[in-house]
């Protein structure tokens, strides 16, 4: 059965986390593992973000890591959506997804926006009602979208 958690803090334990990202890690491009500093990351979402964290018998399936703190522009942003390889196929992300933006919308924000490189990812957004912004290219090789969705 899967459980579904949104939470205007992040306070998951940095091992579940470290541990997550390195499962998902080689599904970005590049990888997660050469991009970031765990460490780092993890204390900026602690101390910026909101999340929604799709448990599945127990562990972490699922997770949408977003900020909705710009109360100026009223726009959310979504740092992170990722789903374990094991759980994929199983409309996790777009479950996860649609909750994500309830939760947005309940925080009066006016849009939700995201970053993407990966062609099936893009599509996903597209089926729950995100349209793309903007692209552009990376290293001359991977075409990077900019995806928005109005509340």
């Amino acid at each position: 059965m899967l459980k579904i958690e949104v939470s205007k803090n992040f306070d998951m334990e940095f091992d579940i986390f470290k541990d997550f990202i390195k499962d998902v890690s080689e599904d970005f491009t590049p990888s997660l593992i050469e991009r970031l500093d765990i460490c780092e990351y993890f204390e900026k979402l602690k101390t910026f973000a909101s999340c929604s964290i799709a448990y599945k018998e127990g562990n972490v399936a699922a997770i949408v890591l977003f900020y909705c703190n710009n109360y100026d522009s009223k726009e959310a942003y979504i740092t992170l959506l990722a789903v374990r390889r094991e759980h994929r196929r199983m409309h996790i992300a777009s479950t996860l997804l649609e909750r994500t933006i309830e939760f947005v919308r309940m925080q009066n924000m006016k849009t939700v926006s995201i970053h993407t490189n990966n062609e099936y990812a893009k599509e996903c957004y597209i089926k729950t009602g995100f349209h793309v912004v903007e692209t552009s290219k990376i290293n001359n090789k991977l075409t990077r979208y900019f995806l928005r969705r109005s509340l």
